[in-house]
């Protein structure tokens, strides 16, 4: 492991012919896509995020579907329905209560490279708050 020292004037990392060069070479090597999920304002009433045990849920029992989105055309995996699978979720997760969920992972021999994930409506009360939330992806290298 390579120890720098802090830079001590004002900077920016990469220039963008840099920061070109240096996402060629990280996706070289392994990579995950990091999913940054809070709700805020205030605690989760209304669709709280459900998580899927991965290791519930065959890769048979998922299927390839096309997403296509104003922005970016892409692929997502849906699972077929099971009694089986192992959900869990955070009953009326805080906004103080952050979720990192692994979208994927450029090494699948690992476990659980991916984590299927839902809402589901947890409550017939009519007063409940709808659910405010934010959710920032990351993509993770690991040189």
């Amino acid at each position: 492991m390579i120890t720098l020292a802090p830079i001590r004037v004002a900077h920016v990392d990469q220039t963008p012919a840099a920061a070109v060069d240096r996402a060629t070479e990280l996706l070289k090597k392994r990579f995950r896509i990091i999913n940054v999920w809070r709700p805020f304002g205030s605690p989760v009433e209304l669709f709280p995020l459900v998580l899927c045990d991965r290791s519930s849920v065959p890769r048979e029992q998922l299927v390839e579907v096309n997403v296509v989105r104003q922005s970016f055309p892409g692929e997502s995996y849906y699972p077929l329905e099971s009694k089986v699978y192992k959900w869990h979720f955070l009953n009326k997760q805080s906004p103080d209560e952050v979720l990192l969920i692994k979208m994927n992972s450029s090494d699948t021999n690992v476990k659980a490279h991916y984590c299927p994930h839902a809402l589901f409506s947890q409550t017939d009360d009519t007063n409940a708050k709808d659910r405010e939330s934010i959710e920032v992806r990351a993509l993770v290298f690991t040189d």
